[in-house]
């Protein structure tokens, strides 16, 4: 890893030791429902989206946990979870409130997350059809693999990471 940068390495080593990671959906994957799938479809991770998400994992598949509204429905799973993976999400989706979960969350988003609503351990923001290639990574369609590719820089100002 000589040559990976050390926030890279840092974010690396958060998602390999995530054992129990959740993802959230929102509507900023809505252009990129077959790579998002390819992503989840033979994973173990549970999948929530938001309403304005809904129909990017069907409902007939055995990780598909449903939607996350901000609410309580969700909270089992978030609860559970020792890492919360954002993807495409805006937080205006949800409604208000506190963020209870204590699991770290990473977001890959277009947008910088600007509000406090949860607390975000690891950000990446560009637009994610450039980033698809490295965060969906379906030679190898397991979320963990997927993450780790997707956690080192990318190249060529496309996107920018804060840690």
């Amino acid at each position: 890893m000589g040559g990976v940068p050390l926030r890279a390495r840092q974010r690396a080593a958060m998602v390999a030791v995530a054992q129990r990671p959740v993802v959230v959906l929102g509507v900023g994957a809505r252009h990129l429902s077959g790579p998002v799938r390819d992503l989840l479809r033979n994973t173990n991770a549970p999948v929530l989206t938001t309403y304005r998400a809904k129909g990017l994992v069907p409902d007939a598949w055995p990780n598909n946990a449903g939607m996350v509204s901000g609410a309580t429905m969700e909270a089992p799973i978030l609860g559970a979870a020792d890492l919360i993976v954002f993807i495409g999400m805006d937080t205006v989706e949800l409604f208000p409130g506190t963020w209870p979960y204590p699991a770290p969350v990473a977001s890959f988003a277009a947008w910088p997350e600007d509000s406090q609503y949860a607390p975000l351990a690891i950000e990446t923001v560009g637009e994610l059809e450039p980033m698809q290639e490295v965060l969906f990574d379906v030679a190898d369609a397991r979320l963990h693999a997927a993450l780790l590719i997707g956690a080192r820089d990318i190249a060529g100002g496309d996107c920018e990471a804060i840690v």
